[in-house]
């Protein structure tokens, strides 16, 4: 064991001070204004996917491009179907000619998980209980302004509205002599906000379904499938850790979650919402 964490203690060292320090900081400042976890938490989901807005804006603007470019990828698959390496060469070819970098929508998904996990530590600091002790001492240690250094753990307001953000969002529901946990609003808020994002974007996957049927194998197939599962696997993960980790992290998601699908509307629609909101009203049919 102390051989692993002095292997791995670099790397610690590394994203407490370049993830987790800077994080819990932000937390405790806004916490001087705010006095309730979950207001702060919002205010600094706000301002994360505001100053993230650049470059998740260059994703979905990617994505766009992207769409654009399936006749083109559609020419080489089938110029090139026999051959899996040309295949490879001729696409990086058109994506470098057309400025298109397929690993470019990574980085906002990556920093928003990274600020996800150093806000779950953040509050094992903030609230330490018998389960996650963690002495005075030590959250000091993480604080860098002495003005916002605790003189007490567990001194900021946990609830908010209905729920104690340091506990998963869940409400019980008793049932045939057993008590269920129900998923509370915030989780089914931020499921919904994932799901609308993901069905937006169900164009560009539908366009990557057509060409995977022109050619020849499974491995397109496969890509193309995978791809598409991703739009309902991704808002069940949501549920998933919204069961696991404390309801801070589903109050996190929904102001981030909640700015991209507005982003994503100006920069490519509705996408696939727009067959949902056809039926119920909301967007209007083209007239012929």
């Amino acid at each position: 064991m102390n051989f692993i964490a002095t292997l791995f203690s670099p790397i610690t060292t590394i994203w407490n001070w370049l993830i987790f320090i800077p994080v819990f900081n932000i937390l405790l400042f806004v916490q001087q204004f705010t006095h309730n976890m979950g207001w702060s938490i919002i205010l600094m989901s706000l301002g994360l996917r505001l100053a993230l807005s650049g470059v998740i804006g260059k994703t979905l603007k990617i994505q766009k491009l992207q769409l654009t470019l399936t006749p083109e990828l559609a020419k080489l698959k089938e110029l090139h179907k026999d051959n899996k390496q040309q295949l490879m060469l001729a696409q990086a070819k058109l994506y470098k000619e057309n400025g298109f970098n397929p690993s470019a929508g990574c980085l906002p998904t990556i920093i928003m998980f990274a600020v996800m996990f150093s806000l779950t530590k953040s509050i094992d600091y903030i609230y330490p209980n018998a389960a996650r002790p963690v002495t005075l001492e030590k959250i000091n240690q993480s604080v860098i302004v002495p003005n916002l250094k605790l003189q007490e753990a567990g001194k900021f307001e946990k609830n908010f509205f209905y729920v104690d953000v340091t506990k998963p969002d869940t409400i019980p529901v008793k049932f045939s002599g057993m008590t269920l946990p129900l998923p509370g609003v915030f989780i089914l808020l931020s499921t919904v906000l994932q799901f609308m994002s993901m069905k937006m974007s169900a164009p560009l996957l539908s366009e990557e379904k057509k060409i995977a049927a022109k050619t020849p194998g499974k491995s397109d197939d496969d890509m193309a499938s995978a791809m598409a599962a991703s739009t309902n696997i991704m808002p069940l993960m949501n549920i998933i850790i919204g069961y696991q980790f404390p309801s801070i992290i589903m109050i996190y998601f929904i102001p981030f979650t909640l700015i991209q699908v507005i982003q994503q509307y100006f920069v490519t629609g509705w996408g696939g919402l727009t067959p949902w909101f056809k039926r119920i009203g909301l967007v209007k049919s083209r007239q012929p």
